[in-house]
């Protein structure tokens, strides 16, 4: 038979055991937050690579239309492109060296047949193809510079997509002008995306919520101990 004493001690351990589970849970949750920007994630190093690769696709493009295109406007916007593609490329790389990430020495090979497909055509039927590709490039890389700034991890590469989603912003807004000046009828939509504070706020919520299921869990446990005790005190003779 357990005395009372013994039975005190034995939930007094088990409280303690508990309190201490919840408080280690509640740390190594909290950890990862405290990490947060000094060091990439593999959404990071993701992007990296996906953002240089653009890059050089977009500068290739852009040497190609400085040639071969018809309209003047568009001949210079290439050059432009050139120029600034060239421009966000040099911080990628330097963050790459930084954080020891390879970056490919080619486009992707969806960017390299893009630009094989444009150099069969001639005259305004390329000038209308070149600003309807890079269009539809530039929306699709803003939608990865949006993810990279939502959930990326090191603070420098959240900050160089910051920077490559305002230079493609702008260029989206030449390339709208372009296409009214080409009389493209339908010309796609300009990329706009949520702040990325609504995103870190998501994510603040998402670690503290498990913290706050394992607390109520714990107390839950001692709250079943106590009963568990006051019932066998009273069944005690």
């Amino acid at each position: 038979m357990i005395s009372r004493r013994h039975a005190g001690v034995r939930l007094a351990t088990r409280a303690a055991v508990i309190a201490g589970a919840v408080a280690l849970a509640g740390v190594a949750l909290a950890a990862p937050a405290s990490a947060a920007g000094t060091s990439t994630s593999a959404g990071d190093e993701n992007w990296l690579v996906a953002a240089h690769q653009t890059n050089l696709a977009e500068m290739a493009a852009g040497r190609d239309a400085s040639r071969y295109a018809n309209d003047r406007g568009v001949r210079g916007f290439a050059e432009d492109l050139v120029t600034e593609h060239a421009a966000l490329d040099q911080k990628i790389i330097e963050l790459a060296k930084k954080y020891d990430v390879f970056l490919p020495k080619t486009p992707t090979t969806a960017q390299s047949r893009a630009l094989a497909a444009l150099q069969g055509k001639e005259g305004e039927a390329y000038d209308t193809a070149w600003v309807k590709a890079r269009t539809a490039s530039h929306r699709q890389a803003q939608a990865l510079n949006q993810r990279e700034i939502d959930t990326g991890n090191a603070a420098d590469v959240r900050t160089a997509a910051r920077d490559t989603r305002a230079t493609e912003q702008d260029h989206l807004e030449s390339l709208s002008d372009l296409a009214a000046d080409l009389g493209i009828s339908h010309p796609p939509a300009e990329v706009t995306g949520g702040t990325g504070g609504q995103a870190a706020a998501q994510l603040a919520a998402s670690r503290r919520l498990p913290a706050a299921i394992l607390a109520v869990i714990g107390l839950a446990l001692i709250g079943t101990e106590l009963g568990l005790a006051r019932r066998r005190r009273r069944a005690a003779p």
